[in-house]
């Protein structure tokens, strides 16, 4: 249909238009209602067939694809052959890389390895940590002395229980002595040994602390 016979198509002619496609006496009146004539088909849109009354959303599409094709405005789906040529992106360049190019940064790296000077350590520079030949390092001397000391702890908790129970026993198990480390300082006052760190802050304090004490004996003896 042309455009010419479209703007000469009255609001009779577009009723009869929407009944004789098979839509109804209904849908036909509802465009008479709104005096619909040939040229406002052209602007007609989804939400005017709404207001107008056609509520069902599946007449309703198909009445206004009916009026796209009678003004021109449905245009056929383009097939991916046909497609315009703005729609598709332009062609990227294809860059390939290579697997030879990255041969020169290994054999820069080598031979940057190869210049470098090597540092060679003399056995003189190395600290000597071995003990004397004959010597035993020290944390196995102090764990021979640990087990000793839980052996001789069980051999005396033994002897306690056989003489509480009655039994026959006779001289208690040695103990090992006790090694205290020889750089612990005594406290002239009260006969305590510690460090020269806490000795420093421990004998002043016990000395006015025990100078008390002697006078406060002093007095109560008087």
């Amino acid at each position: 249909m042309s455009g010419k016979d479209l703007e000469n198509m009255s609001v009779d002619d577009v009723a009869k238009m929407i009944k004789d496609a098979g839509f109804g006496d209904a849908n036909a009146q509802f465009f008479k209602d709104a005096e619909i004539s040939g040229p406002t088909l052209a602007f007609i849109t989804e939400e005017h067939l709404k207001e107008i009354g056609i509520k069902a959303i599946g007449p309703r599409l198909l009445i206004l694809r009916h009026i796209k094709k009678m003004t021109g405005r449905l245009n056929p789906r383009p097939s991916p052959q046909e497609a315009p040529p703005s729609r598709l992106p332009p062609p990227q360049p294809v860059q390939f890389q290579s697997p030879h190019q990255e041969k020169p940064r290994a054999n820069m790296n080598q031979t940057m390895t190869q210049s470098m000077p090597v540092k060679k350590t003399s056995e003189a520079s190395r600290p000597q940590t071995a003990n004397p030949p004959g010597e035993k390092p020290k944390f196995v001397q102090d764990h021979e002395k640990m087990v000793a000391s839980i052996r001789a702890a069980r051999k005396y908790m033994k002897y306690q229980k056989d003489l509480e129970e009655g039994k026959a026993v006779g001289p208690p198990p040695e103990l090992p002595p006790i090694e205290e480390p020889p750089d612990l300082v005594q406290c002239p006052t009260c006969g305590r040994k510690m460090s020269e760190e806490a000795a420093r802050h421990h004998f002043p304090v016990c000395a006015r602390m025990n100078q008390g004490r002697m006078n406060t004996s002093k007095y109560s003896r008087k």
